[in-house]
């Protein structure tokens, strides 16, 4: 019995590192930091549903940055604000 605990406890915790993040971060304003680095870098533009290009500065800043684009798209395509149906969200 305590070997299948453990067995399971090790499932679990294994299997947690490959849910999806939380599109929360889709919703912070793009943030480039207060270094001075120049980091072609993406946000996710929850007003208009798609991710632009910024120029990030090294450090700091927020969780909505993404080196590459792709990236960006799979973490927030499609998030909403909690509490909106996707008939209200464009």
């Amino acid at each position: 019995m305590r070997s299948l605990l453990v067995i399971g406890t090790l499932l679990l915790s294994s299997s947690a590192q490959y849910l999806p993040p939380s599109t929360g971060r889709c919703f912070l304003s793009p943030d480039p930091g207060p270094c001075r680095g120049f980091k072609h870098s993406f946000f996710y533009n929850s007003s208009i549903a798609k991710c632009e290009s910024f120029v990030y500065g090294g450090c700091m800043g927020n969780d909505n940055r993404f080196g590459k684009l792709k990236h960006c798209t799979a973490a927030c395509q499609g998030a909403r604000p909690h509490g909106k149906k996707y008939a209200q969200w464009p």
